[in-house]
């Protein structure tokens, strides 16, 4: 640095260094975070099976009576 005076390249990867040192520790704690607040969060809804008409169709008639 001191015989080229070009500084850019040191801050650059500075820089560089402290965005990915950053981003895993913001990531870290964010799956920290997450695994320790799990009794925080509502479960999860199961959504309803979807039925076609003609399986509705069979269910009820299997369902009815026979006299």
């Amino acid at each position: 640095i001191q015989q080229t005076y070009r500084t850019s390249e040191v801050f650059l990867c500075a820089a560089l260094i402290y965005l990915g040192l950053n981003f895993a520790i913001v990531r870290a704690f964010g799956c920290l975070e997450n695994r320790l607040s799990r009794h925080l969060r509502a479960p999860r809804s199961v959504a309803p099976a979807r039925v076609s008409p003609d399986a509705a169709v069979a269910a009820a008639r299997d369902s009815r009576v026979a006299p």
